[in-house]
């Protein structure tokens, strides 16, 4: 088994996370609109290089973002 430090462990339990949000977010989305494509990414790098490499060929792109509200 390779050794995995606190860093490490970390990252895998925020992927993990990550993971099921999306996929539990996404799910019904998917089952009230079979017909559209979905693909989503996270990434872990600076926000405008990502969105101009994962664009660079897209016809039509759409961004959405989660924010706190305010209380």
């Amino acid at each position: 088994m390779p050794a995995r430090g606190p860093g490490q462990e970390r990252l895998a339990r925020q992927g993990r996370a990550e993971e099921a949000v999306e996929r539990f977010t996404l799910a019904g989305l998917r089952e009230r609109h079979p017909g559209v494509e979905v693909e989503s990414r996270t990434v872990r790098t600076a926000l405008r290089h990502a969105l101009v490499e994962a664009t660079r060929d897209a016809a039509v792109v759409v961004i959405g973002s989660h924010r706190p509200l305010d209380t």
